[in-house]
């Protein structure tokens, strides 16, 4: 359980940051 829990947290980080890179280059776009 908490390395599943583990896992996923980390999933949900590269995650974040994967969405905060990409509006970000949107944003430079406009």
């Amino acid at each position: 359980m908490k390395a599943r829990k583990k896992r996923a947290a980390q999933i949900r980080a590269c995650l974040d940051k994967y969405v905060n890179g990409d509006f970000k280059e949107k944003d430079q776009e406009q």
